[in-house]
Formats: structure tokens, sequence, C-alpha cells
């Protein structure tokens, strides 16, 4: 069984998988070279439109910012004048992630700062994919047990620990509620839920968490 306390020795009750290497310097350099391309297609997009006699771009914009900027609603009318609808995409936001229940059954230890993860006490041995996503990893935790790391769609991770059977490989697709394994007789189901390469608490994602 689990043991539910951390000590200096083996903080976690499970073999810590690697996390994701860091963004270097060179990809944050790329990602804002994109974006000054961006506005400059944004400001092309303005120049192109028919100005009066005389008006340049930077008092059009100006004119923008003056006619229509007031306290609440003055900015959004300001952004959707200056991009285009064709490149208005790029600046939705990402719809929020929700998770399922990894397993049937209770939670035996709650997620916190201390023991960053989530047990539960399952009632049958089928672990489930609490979203959409990508096998990324299958290796040997402690004891032999088999550890599973799927990465989702909005970018979040679970791995889940003490796995007896895995039924997918890596690159894998599954989809929310697949049962993916099998968890080990006597022991509770572990889950680690990271974001950006963390582990976080995975309640505010989870419907029906108890």
């Amino acid at each position: 069984m689990i043991k539910e306390t951390r000590n200096e020795a083996n903080p976690l009750p499970y073999e810590e998988i690697p996390l994701p290497a860091r963004r270097s310097g060179a990809v944050k350099l790329n990602r804002n070279v994109a974006f000054l391309m961006l506005l400059m297609v944004c400001l092309a997009s303005i120049h192109n439109q028919s100005l009066p006699s005389g008006q340049t771009v930077l008092t059009a914009v100006q004119q923008t910012v003056d006619s229509d900027w007031d306290e609440t609603l003055g900015q959004i009318t300001f952004v959707d004048q200056l991009i285009p609808d064709t490149l208005s995409v790029f600046f939705a936001q990402p719809a929020s992630q929700r998770l399922s229940l990894p397993c049937a059954g209770s939670i035996a230890h709650s997620w916190s700062q201390d023991a960053p993860y989530v047990s539960y006490v399952p009632q049958n041995k089928a672990a489930l994919a609490m979203a959409d996503g990508e096998v990324m990893n299958i290796s040997h935790g402690a004891d032999d047990l088999l550890t599973l790391r799927i990465r989702h769609d909005s970018g979040l991770e679970s791995v889940y620990y003490h796995l007896e059977e895995v039924f997918c490989r890596e690159g894998d697709i599954v989809k929310c509620g697949d049962t993916i394994a099998t968890i080990c007789p006597g022991e509770n189901l572990v889950v680690d839920v990271r974001q950006d390469g963390l582990s976080i608490d995975p309640a505010g994602f989870i419907s029906g968490a108890t």
C-alpha cells in the first residue's frame, strides 16, 4: 500500500519522471520575432485602407484611439478595428481544460504543496484517461510497477503510477474515459497533474472530484 507521508530520503511515494526541458532563449526570441511580424502585417492592413488625403497610418491610429476610447469598451473597440478579422484568431484565448476522474473510487490523499500528488482507492482495476491526449512515455516506476504519462490537448499532463498493465503505446492518441491501463492489485492509483512541467492541484480541473 502507498505510504501517504513524506520524508527527506523518500519525499514522494513514487519514482519521479524528469520534467520537460525548459524553453531555450532561442525559442523565446522566435516567438518575439513572430509577434513583431504579425504587428507589421496589422499595420500594413491599415495602410492599405483608404485614408483621407494627407493622413498617415500613425495619425489614423491616433484618431481611432481618440474617438473610440472610453472607460469600459474603448480598448476592445480599438483592438477590433486594428486587427483584421482574418488575424483575430491568433489572439483567441485557449479554452480551459476539464479533466475526468482517472478511476472509479475515492480519494485517499489530496494534493498539497508538501505532497504534490493525488491517490485513489480504486473500486476496480481500470485506469481511465482524464482527457484526450497523446501517450508520451511508459516506464517502470517503484517496485517495477508501470508509470504512464499523457500530454493533453491544452498542454496539461497527467502521470499515472502503480500500474500493472498498460494498453497503449508511446505516440498513441487516447480519448477521455478510455481504459488505458490496469491498476496493480493492492495498490492505490497515484496521479500527478502537471502544467508547464510543474505539479498542480487538479481539483479545479476535475469534474466529479470528491
